[in-house]
């Protein structure tokens, strides 16, 4: 028989064919959601999605700024005086295309898509070289993409009780662009969720993480391939450079590369991997040196290591301390190891956290008496997974990173990432060893793992293009047309604090306070400055201080500031020049 007519013939080309249509439908249902994240539609009304309303209009006005502004200012579009403390390369990127392109959704769309096609290849890869099963590696690049806990649950018991039908269920989700990770105002025993699948929790509107991820398992690779003993020093060289160049990525995904590569350091330190030693700590060295400088331009120390720190502050649990959906104890006593706290965390992140843990505890207790350690050629890989996936619940669990402890959840997902591939690799150990019991045990973990991130993402991908909200109408976007072309880059606009802010996401022109959400998250104390703003749209005159202290040009109404800070057109029309109106913009001039 030909060897290629054996091949086709043979398991090795059915599993990869089943591996291929497995990755392929994963990628149909990741790019279709992603693609609805920024949409224009037949009007030129750009559009998102409900879980991108808030973010996508962020990440426009970095986009916009490296399209419309000079490429020499890093300054912060949304907080007048602040340079940027965002990671930034992906939307420069995006920034990049529309300034040659002037296609807003290719430029937006593109490098975040050919990002998710890639991560989800080179996760196949990753897996595949833990994994020596196609099928299996497949389902694990799943698992980690769609594995949550249970806050489904509650969608599918609501419906059983009100009757019903699948159909109906989807069309309500739909409707109601119901998400299973929103349930802030639960309280114990029914508890809050606050970790979702990453497809939909990370991986479509916070757009910096595709690049981030895409970086880690690039990093990832090259140290496998730079700890093999063949491979030579541009192995170290190319690793050591990906590892420095991640702050600018996602500065999250550089926290997480150094939690990694010190987990691999601490593994080296046992005599049977001491080999490995020299070459990780060569990593390491080069790493550093290409990130400091990259740290010192994006962190504000001030906000981070001071004793009034907005960010990194120890505490112990994962939403532990009273916030926006927080861990709810019984009697309002604060004790991560009551069942009230173990039960949030099973709510959160289901049975892969369980498994996770008791194949940690097997390693330890019966080493390679335990079903896959006995027969693995690369135990090095085994227990960096599994000593980088338990290093990183540990540090959520002990340390908060942002002001809003919610965000932390960023390493939680590359958390799972590991979780994801030693589960799988473990439950094929199974299916080697008891081939019915471990098929059973494989269809049944994977269905409850990963139903609950199934049914958040179902109206995700079935809301047609035309009901996505509006966020940015024709009217902004002849506004943001005549800022760029008749107002100069160095004068300033005022405008409220809404984060549907044509000035800024649109036209990428700096403002004095943007959306207090995102100035809140990053630390900023931006509420002075909100009061001054309220105060001027509320009693505008030529001779408010605000007008005195800022060099602002040009003033903007918009609803916010009609219907929350109590501004009148006719005043304002009274005082200052008008010279534009449309819709509910209007802009005047000093």
């Amino acid at each position: 028989m030909r060897p290629k007519l054996y091949f086709l013939k043979s398991r090795t080309f059915y599993a990869i064919l089943v591996a291929f249509l497995i990755l392929a439908g994963l990628t149909n249902l990741h790019l279709t959601m992603l693609a609805k994240n920024f949409v224009v539609d037949e009007t030129g009304a750009f559009r998102t999605t409900s879980a991108g309303y808030g973010d996508i209009p962020l990440h426009l006005t970095q986009i916009s700024k490296f399209a419309f502004d000079k490429l020499d200012n890093l300054n912060e579009p949304i907080y007048y005086g602040e340079k940027l403390h965002y990671p930034f390369i992906l939307n420069l990127i995006s920034g990049l295309f529309l300034r040659l392109t002037h296609a807003w959704r290719f430029s937006v769309m593109f490098p975040a898509m050919a990002l998710a096609l890639g991560n989800i290849i080179l996760l196949f890869v990753l897996y595949r070289k833990l994994i020596k099963n196609y099928i299996i590696a497949a389902l694990a690049v799943c698992l980690f993409m769609l594995g949550t806990g249970f806050g489904g649950y509650t969608l599918v018991k609501d419906a059983i009780n009100k009757g019903q039908s699948w159909s109906e269920f989807t069309q309500n989700l739909q409707d109601k662009s119901l998400s299973t990770i929103t349930r802030w105002d639960a309280k114990y025993p029914q508890q809050n969720i606050g970790f979702g699948a990453p497809m939909s929790l990370v991986f479509l509107h916070q757009r910096p993480f595709l690049l981030g991820l895409f970086g880690l398992l690039v990093l990832l690779l090259l140290l496998l391939k730079a700890l093999e003993a063949k491979h030579g020093k541009k192995y170290l060289i190319w690793t050591g450079l990906i590892f420095g160049a991640l702050p600018l990525m996602h500065t999250h995904t550089f926290v997480v590369a150094v939690v990694v590569v010190g987990s691999g350091i601490l593994l080296a330190l046992l005599k049977p991997y001491r080999y490995h030693l020299k070459k990780l700590l060569i990593i390491a060295g080069i790493g550093v040196i290409v990130a400091l400088p990259q740290i010192f331009f994006l962190v504000d120390f001030s906000q981070t290591l001071t004793a009034d720190a907005h960010f990194v502050n120890f505490r112990l649990g994962w939403m532990s301390e009273p916030t926006i959906g927080s861990v709810q104890f019984v009697n309002g006593q604060r004790d991560v190891f009551s069942l009230a706290f173990i039960k949030f965390l099973w709510i959160n992140f289901g049975v892969i956290l369980p498994v996770f843990l008791v194949i940690l505890a097997g390693a330890v207790v019966f080493r390679k008496r335990l079903i896959g350690l006995s027969r693995s050629k690369n135990t090095f890989l085994l227990y960096f997974s599994m000593i980088s996936g338990l290093f990183l619940l540990l540090v959520v669990q002990l340390v908060r990173l942002q002001p809003w402890d919610y965000d932390t959840n960023k390493l939680l997902v590359y958390y799972q990432l590991f979780a994801a591939g030693i589960v799988m690799y473990f439950l094929w150990g199974l299916y080697e060893k008891f081939k019915i019991v471990g098929t059973v045990v494989i269809t049944i973990f994977f269905a409850v793992a990963i139903s609950s991130g199934v049914i958040d993402e179902l109206p995700r991908y079935m809301i047609p293009y035309d009901r996505l909200p509006v966020i940015f109408d024709t009217n902004a976007q002849q506004l943001s047309k005549l800022i760029l072309q008749t107002i100069p880059e160095d004068q300033l606009i005022l405008t409220g604090t809404s984060h549907l802010n044509p000035v800024s996401s649109l036209a990428g022109r700096g403002t004095l306070a943007g959306y207090p959400g995102w100035l809140w998250t990053r630390g900023i104390d931006y509420g002075p400055r909100e009061a001054e703003i309220k105060v001027f749209y509320a009693n505008p005159s030529r001779y408010s201080l605000i007008l005195q202290k800022y060099p602002i040009e040009y003033i903007l109404l918009d609803y916010q500031v009609t219907n929350d800070y109590g501004a009148v057109l006719e005043v304002f029309q009274q005082n200052f020049t008008e010279i534009f109106h449309a819709g509910q913009y209007s802009l005047f001039k000093l």
